[in-house]
């Protein structure tokens, strides 16, 4: 009974931080959504991602047994301890498109260090096939 109930702890605090960190790039990014003419569809990004995750919910595989291991665990805390430095740079600089871009990546590393130990690569994959998709993966194989 106990290790249900630290379960459900973990899962809830897993949640309240996902929503704490895509809030929070979601209100960093609304000011050069408001500023910039081009970016003005950008309100829209986060009301048309949570349907599509909705719909992909619905369809998900039965997920895989949970890992809650120390690889993951140590990948999440790696991206949120990059996360401050992120922040202070960018209240210093709130137009620079490059943090802007690599506080996105620290929310969707983290994202998918906490599906992988909700469900293991099964519930990672649902949510983001592209990131494991062979060519992508050679591609970015060869960037690096």
């Amino acid at each position: 009974m106990g290790y249900i109930y630290h379960s459900s702890i973990l899962k809830t605090s897993n949640i309240l931080l996902l929503c704490l960190l895509w809030g929070d790039l979601f209100l960093t990014l609304s000011l050069e959504w408001s500023l910039n003419e081009q970016y003005q569809f950008g309100y829209l990004v986060p009301w048309i991602g949570a349907y599509l995750i909705f719909l992909r919910w619905q369809d998900r595989p039965s997920p895989e047994v949970a890992r809650f291991n120390k690889l993951t665990t140590l990948l999440l805390f790696i991206a949120l301890a990059s996360l401050y430095p992120t922040k202070i740079i960018l209240e210093s600089n709130p137009d620079w498109r490059l943090m802007h871009w690599t506080q996105s990546m620290i929310v969707f590393g983290a994202t998918l260090a906490i599906l992988y130990q909700w469900g293991g690569s099964t519930l990672a994959k649902t949510f983001f096939p592209s990131i494991f998709n062979p060519l992508v993966q050679r591609s970015l194989a060869n960037a690096i």
